[in-house]
């Protein structure tokens, strides 16, 4: 039996011109990708959704606040019940950048994700 997450329109970032649509684990791919890059209470009906990557450049660099990136992550990535578990690395941080790679297991398979934060813009650089 397959798991059927639904079907959406594609849209990363933005809408598709052509307003194409998707399902799958690039449904769920895209989803995990929003979910951190919103601030928390930016979805007025959903005020405990998102958590924008970008706020972490904002902490302080301490050798504490550097470990607790993967579980903040995994936590949050957690809250989707789509994912069943969630594997966060940080492949690469300094005081103004972070990338993050995010492997994650569902029912249908499982997806690694490549974010790459700044201080303008949490952008998703790979799904595989």
């Amino acid at each position: 039996m397959t798991t059927d997450f639904g079907t959406d329109l594609d849209c990363a970032d933005d809408l598709r011109e052509m307003m194409t649509l998707t399902s799958g684990l690039r449904l769920v791919a895209q989803a995990v990708y929003r979910r951190l890059s919103t601030p928390r209470g930016m979805v007025i009906d959903a005020p405990g959704y998102g958590y924008d990557l970008r706020a972490l450049l904002h902490k302080g660099q301490t050798p504490t606040a550097r470990t607790a990136i993967p579980g903040l992550v995994r936590a949050e990535v957690l809250k989707d019940e789509r994912i069943d578990n969630a594997e966060v690395q940080v492949v690469a941080l300094a005081h103004d950048a972070l990338q993050l790679a995010i492997i994650c297991h569902t029912a249908a398979g499982s997806f690694r994700l490549t974010l790459d934060v700044t201080a303008a813009a949490v952008v998703l650089t790979e799904v595989r």
